[in-house]
């Protein structure tokens, strides 16, 4: 019992213990959290990292549950779009190793709203797709609000009729749940849906339905917007009576002083439906009106909205006076507020009434101002979308990596388990060597014992042969006495002679008889000892080769350790061969002793770009197997000469090469040596094209590029590692590059700083840049 209660204790004591230690990690887990919530920014994020790995270390879900959902909250608070979905990304992950799909689908609705408010509709509606799957099966009172938004998605996508299908569906649980202010809302997305397709008596229709569901609900306010959205839909289906009765229902739900805001706009709405209909009388007064109301509510940019539109009714009534003035102010608080939309329409109107007056002179001006401004606004647009297309591709990159980072993190799983289950194999190897042992102890003890029984056997043969001895010598005594009595008792017993003689020799017989099968015993027993000996002696031979064979698997095993040892290091110092070739020594030394690599801003850096033009042409020329072979002994060369003057390879991008000095180590002379490898690069490329055109070949004519400037570095991805750097820095040196010329290095102005002293510079003045405006651009070349 006593040895039961000690086993017991054995078994329970390390489960007690990892116990206790998985509190004391939990502890330092939430101890991590809350240091998070004092710290900046960006501590608080590298805690909350640090928080939810050593939290999936020691499996403690409430822990990478409580800092995913905080660093999310924080990337969200600051406005990080990509940091935020690459979190969403890992949570998302981590919920579905645990089979957590109801938290996972809400997680997932949550990632398409990020989308959504990022304009990235395609993703978001991509997101609210696989939620819905979810929501549907885990999370069925998520599938109400996932239809609303999709609906709204689809909407913005011009997916009219899947936004409409949403919208309806939504609609019918809306109502049967109650939700009547839902129900504004969602009828109002139709309306708009409609409006946007040009279903203008369908939109009305609609904003009926809302102006019924107000009414029967009492509710003054959405009656309101129900009637001022009537009048816009009547107004463009061309019913201007009805829009104007509509207009003027909602004026009078709204009186002076209750809703001042609302009631400009409505007052604006009818104005600029009287001047439709060229009551322009009236069109100015509402739109006085309406100004004046913006102006008592602060609201600047919609007095000049107004302001601007009174200005076009003045000029349309032919009153050129009251045109002009009402479009200066209109112009005046455009500029101040810095609204350039409205601004172009101003200086259009007021080209126009410069016209009506005969200064063509100030007309000219203002409609070349009015021009420049739409331009600007065009152009503002225009970076808008590509910031948003730029924004897209990156966030796109980003769940493309993480997908893939995912895919990679499995099969690594699939590695560590398979590498557990050949552990486990070696252990039962072990174990089965272990009893093998045990039983060949074993059996050296049974043969021990055997040979001890054969020993004592032994010894029980030769008291018997001593005792044997023994009695025959008592018999031949006992016979020398009786020969005695019958030599004595001869003249007695003459008569009995003859019978005592052959009584004597039967007895002498049995005696003989009686030697005989003693002597057989001693034969026999001496052949069994010999056998057993022998038996012995055999058996020893056989285990001695057992062992001797088990001796030899020993140390082949042992050998085959060694080898896989030897194996193990040499892919360790590949892989590590293989970072240095990645990253820099010092990126690549900081990943390795913390796992993580920050970004860093550099304030001088000098970033080198190279393409070959026509490359298309070169492709079609040549196969793809002698393609990439020429590609690879250019960069190639290329490495080198980074490598002679201590500029880090970035990466390449088909046949383009990209390269960068002064980081991460900072250097002084970054310009100077970007410069010195660029002309060796340009060098090298002439010598190549002898070559290649003396054989035949193509001309590879290369274009290289060079800025200087702040940029960030840093390491993205968590196992799939890839340096790079950012920056307008790094934007316009590839303008350099493709602004520059065949067999030259185009430097920017602020590279020709650096270096004009150490080279001869050719200045190309100015030159107009891909959405860069124009820059001043030299060629560098060896001073001679």
């Amino acid at each position: 019992m006593r040895q039961r209660i000690f086993v017991f204790i054995l078994f329970l004591f390390p489960v007690l213990l990892q116990a206790q230690q998985g509190s004391t990690d939990s502890a330092g887990v939430k101890k991590i959290i809350a240091q998070a919530s004092a710290a900046g920014s960006d501590d608080a994020a590298e805690l909350l990292e640090k928080a939810i790995i050593l939290s999936r270390q020691i499996s403690y879900d409430r822990g990478t549950d409580l800092a995913f959902r905080n660093l999310i909250t924080l990337y969200k608070s600051k406005g990080w779009v990509g940091p935020e979905l690459r979190t969403r990304i890992q949570y998302g992950n981590f919920l579905s190793s645990k089979k957590r799909f109801r938290d996972l689908a809400g997680l997932t609705y949550e990632t398409g709203n990020l989308y959504f408010v990022s304009h990235l509709y395609s993703k978001a509606e991509d997101a609210y797709r696989e939620a819905d799957v979810l929501a549907l099966q885990y999370a069925p009172e998520l599938h109400y609000e996932i239809l609303r938004q999709a609906g709204v998605t689809a909407r913005y996508l011009k997916k009219w009729d899947v936004a409409q299908g949403k919208l309806n569906a939504a609609t019918g649980i809306a109502r049967s749940s109650r939700k009547t202010n839902d129900l504004f809302w969602i009828y109002q997305q139709q309306a708009e849906i409609a409006h946007e397709q040009g279903q203008y008596l369908q939109a009305f229709e609609i904003n009926k339905k809302i102006y019924n569901l107000a009414d029967s609900l009492g509710k003054p306010d959405q009656k309101r917007i129900a009637l001022n959205n009537l009048g816009y839909a009547a107004r463009y289906a061309e019913q201007l009576a009805d829009a104007e009765n509509f207009f003027n229902a909602a004026l009078q739900l709204n009186p002076s002083g209750k809703d001042d805001v609302m009631r400009a706009q409505l007052l604006q709405s009818l104005g600029i439906l009287k001047q439709n209909r060229q009551d322009y009388k009236s069109a100015v007064a509402l739109l006085d009106e309406a100004a004046a109301l913006y102006r008592k509510t602060g609201h600047e940019d919609d007095e000049a909205r107004v302001d601007n539109f009174l200005a076009l009714v003045y000029y349309q009534n032919g009153d050129n006076y009251r045109a002009m003035s009402t479009c200066t102010k209109a112009i005046q608080l455009a500029r101040k507020n810095k609204n350039n939309l409205v601004l172009v329409d101003s200086y259009e109107i007021l080209s126009l009434i410069n016209q009506s007056l005969h200064d063509y002179e100030d007309a000219l001006k203002a409609f070349k101002t009015h021009l420049a401004l739409k331009d600007s606004v065009n152009q503002d647009e225009q970076n808008k979308q590509n910031e948003l297309l730029q924004q897209q591709f990156l966030l796109e990159r980003m769940e493309k990596e993480m997908r893939l980072l995912h895919v990679a993190e499995e099969i690594k799983d699939l590695e560590i388990a398979k590498l557990t289950s050949e552990k486990n194999l070696e252990s039962e190897r072990v174990i089965v060597l272990q009893k093998e042992a045990l039983l060949r102890t074993s059996e050296l003890r049974n043969q021990d014992l055997l040979a001890r029984e054969t020993r004592s056997q032994l010894e029980l043969l030769q008291k018997q042969s001593l005792l044997d001895k023994k009695s025959s010598e008592i018999t031949l005594l006992n016979r020398e006495k009786q020969i005695q009595l019958l030599e004595l008792e001869k003249e007695k017993l003459n008569a009995q002679e003859a019978e005592r003689q052959k009584n004597l020799a039967e007895k002498e017989k049995r005696i003989g008889e009686l030697e005989l099968t003693q002597v057989k015993t001693r034969s026999r027993n001496l052949i069994y000892f010999a056998a057993g000996l022998l038996l012995l002696i055999v058996g020893a031979i056989i285990t001695l080769v057992i062992l001797r064979k088990k001796n030899k698997r020993i140390e082949k095993q042992n050998e085959t350790i060694l080898e896989n040892q030897r194996i193990i290091q040499i892919e360790k110092d590949k892989s590590d061969k293989l970072l240095l070739n990645i990253l820099p020594p010092v990126v690549a030394a900081e990943l390795k002793e913390t796992n993580k690599y920050k970004p860093r801003l550099y304030n001088e850096a000098s970033i080198l770009f190279t393409d070959f033009s026509k490359f298309t042409t070169i492709a079609e020329q040549l196969s793809p197997e002698v393609m990439i072979d020429t590609l690879d002994r250019i960069f190639l060369a290329f490495d080198n000469i980074c490598e002679t003057y201590g500029l880090n390879r970035i990466k390449t991008i088909g046949d383009s090469y990209m390269c960068v000095s002064g980081l991460p180590e900072p250097d002084a002379q970054h310009a100077i040596n970007t410069v010195r490898a660029a002309l060796d690069m340009r060098d090298f490329m002439r010598d190549f094209n002898r070559k290649s055109m003396a054989a035949g070949g193509p001309e590879w004519a290369i274009r290289i590029g060079i800025n200087s400037g702040p940029v960030i570095a840093g390491v993205v991805g968590i196992k799939k590692f890839a340096y790079d750097v950012w920056g307008d820095s790094v934007n316009t040196a590839s303008r350099m590059e493709s602004s520059g010329e065949i067999d030259h290095v185009n430097i920017s102005g602020a590279t020709w700083e650096l270096v004009h002293t150490h080279f001869s510079c050719t200045s190309r003045g100015k030159i107009n840049a891909k959405n860069k405006g124009e820059i001043e651009m030299y060629f560098v070349d060896r001073k001679s």
